[in-house]
């Protein structure tokens, strides 16, 4: 903790920030109190906001202001890829985390890949691990291609990297990232193995077609904007409920601070239209749930 104290310390200084907002994502809520007892040494007044994060498309703007914080303290991420306005400052923090990897294991597992050229992706947490990956994958007389790190909704950057490559590795913990683009090999840091995740890939876009293929026989929609300042949408809303009312379907626009299934139940809706975080559509829903981007294919023969 004192190594990443002493970081996130050095990065408000120069702000003159002493009354901090602190945000941390699901994954390290376990170390949000230790964070605030931290900074709450240093001097600084700290006020953890304490609901749930989804990333760096998800600043608490309307909390800070409440608050009268000088600076938001938002970790587990990096400045989120669209410009977000905020009246406060916002000090992004990755949060690096250490694993110990089994290089032996893991070079076996490697030499196991019949692909040459290996192209690497990861979560912000853990780009400072790609550098021993690529190392290890080169000992294995393979080529490692470093492609950086993806967002849930980003992937610019494994876009990028896959012409390069023979496959994709996606290197850190869970399969939440490598869902979000055409991964071909999970690197598990906790166990330092690896696993072909094309299987699971293509069940995943069958889930997707069959919820657009589902979404084709619906007449009414709700077109749902999410408040969240990185993922609100009112002009991609717009323009999809004038699609729809162009093949004769009725559209009514919702926006919500947290679009859940819970809160859509009851709505005399038959599917719905995501313009907010496109990984939404990953979760389980009662009715027929896609995302913006796949709307004109409810229209193709």
């Amino acid at each position: 903790m004192q190594e990443h104290l002493a970081y996130i310390i050095g990065q408000l200084k120069p702000l003159g920030a002493k009354h901090v907002l602190v945000q941390v994502p699901n994954g390290l809520r376990t170390r949000a109190i230790e964070l605030v007892q931290g900074l709450e040494k240093a001097g600084y007044t700290a006020t953890l906001a304490a609901d749930e994060c989804f990333g760096a498309c998800d600043l608490p703007l309307e909390v800070a202001r409440s608050a009268n914080v000088d600076a938001i303290l938002h970790i587990g991420h990096v400045p989120f890829y669209k410009a977000i306005k905020t009246d406060v400052p916002v000090v992004y923090y990755e949060w690096p985390l250490d694993v110990a990897l089994d290089e032996a294991k893991l070079a076996k597992e490697i030499s196991k890949m019949k692909e040459g050229k290996i192209g690497l992706v990861s979560s912000v947490q853990y780009m400072h691990i790609l550098p021993k990956v690529a190392e290890i994958i080169k000992s294995a007389g393979k080529a490692a291609i470093v492609g950086g790190y993806v967002f849930g909704c980003w992937t610019k950057n494994a876009e990028a990297v896959a012409p390069k490559s023979d496959v994709l590795l996606f290197v850190g913990s869970g399969m939440f990232h490598p869902r979000g683009f055409h991964c071909d090999y999970f690197l598990d840091l906790e166990r330092s193995d690896i696993s072909d995740v094309r299987a699971d890939i293509t069940k995943w876009e069958k889930v997707r077609w069959g919820r657009i293929s589902q979404a084709k026989n619906a007449i009414k929609f709700a077109i749902l904007v999410s408040t969240k300042p990185g993922q609100f949408d009112m002009e991609r809303a717009k323009h999809v409920k004038a699609l729809l009312e162009s093949k004769d379907k009725k559209a009514f626009v919702l926006i919500l601070s947290s679009i859940t299934d819970s809160t859509l139940l009851g709505l005399d809706i038959d599917a719905f239209i995501n313009t907010a975080c496109p990984r939404l559509a990953d979760d389980r829903w009662s009715k027929p749930f896609i995302n913006a981007a796949d709307v004109e294919k409810l229209f193709e023969e």
